[in-house]
């Protein structure tokens, strides 16, 4: 009995956090002219205790799928209504699908399809981002064809949280479209990118290798600090990575904003760049 009280008030809390989220959305900006490359959206749950409801929904697929859908509504939306009333054409939004949604949610690529044409936007406009831990889970021809649907309508696809795994480096080479976020592992680069990089340096070799190849593009999160840009841009120069192709992400230049705030920031310069 205690265990179903437990798990309807879980329930009753999702269903809460699905009425009652909002999308933020935070600029990814080129290094030294900070046009705005592209946004990513991130859920925000103002005046909410979110975590155990968050935990709950992480291990709910029903929920998890109906989550992810609200939020891809809710960013096309936002492009659609920023074109209409504002005439304004939005950078590329990647939105986070989590990975284990992937072997179960079959029509993924026909509901986005849905959503792209009952919103007038084009599939270059949105991004899907997945991270690394959650693809090393997943067979990586469940992976290859997600990504190949989604290439068919022009919607590019990001892999976040990229550290130096062997599996990561075989999606790679899946197809020369790719594009790689380096999340959380790389983006300390006082301690952590040093650590990474001194643990196994072979590994982010490979990967860079890749990105060359392909002429990917490097995004590098939670940036706060000047020197922690400088370092960035140092350590990827040594890779090769040429700074057209790097975004960044973090507190340095915008932290995540609403909807309204995205349009006022663009109505005051509209001139930022397509990621291409």
């Amino acid at each position: 009995m205690l265990e179903a009280a437990t798990e309807s008030r879980t329930e009753t809390g999702i269903e809460h956090l699905l009425k009652n989220f909002e999308v933020y959305y935070q600029p990814i900006c080129h290094p030294t002219n900070l046009s705005m490359e592209k946004m990513e959206a991130l859920a925000r749950f103002p005046g909410m205790d979110a975590e155990e409801t968050i935990t709950g929904l992480e291990e709910n697929i029903f929920y998890l799928k109906k989550f992810t859908l609200k939020v891809i509504e809710k960013v096309m939306t936002f492009i659609e209504t920023t074109k209409t009333d504002h005439g304004i054409d939005l950078p590329p939004i990647a939105i986070n699908l989590p990975p284990q949604l992937i072997p179960y949610w079959t029509t993924l690529p026909e509901d986005i399809r849905a959503s792209l044409q009952a919103h007038h936007v084009e599939g270059v406009q949105i991004q899907i981002e997945i991270t690394e831990r959650g693809i090393l889970s997943i067979q990586k021809e469940e992976i290859a064809e997600l990504q190949q649907k989604l290439n068919e309508m022009a919607i590019a696809t990001n892999y976040d949280d990229v550290g130096d795994s062997k599996p990561m480096s075989e999606l790679l080479a899946v197809n020369d479209e790719v594009e790689i976020i380096l999340g959380t592992t790389f983006s300390g680069i006082k301690t952590s990118v040093g650590h990474l990089l001194k643990k196994d340096i072979t590994g982010m070799d490979q990967i860079m290798e890749k990105i060359r190849k392909y002429n990917s593009w490097v995004v590098v999160e939670k940036v706060e600090t000047q020197e922690q840009l400088q370092g960035v841009l140092k350590k990827l120069a040594e890779y090769g990575i040429a700074e057209a192709k790097i975004g960044i992400q973090g507190y340095l230049f915008f932290k995540p904003m609403k909807a309204d705030a995205v349009v006022t920031e663009l109505q005051k310069n509209k001139g930022y760049r397509l990621a291409t």
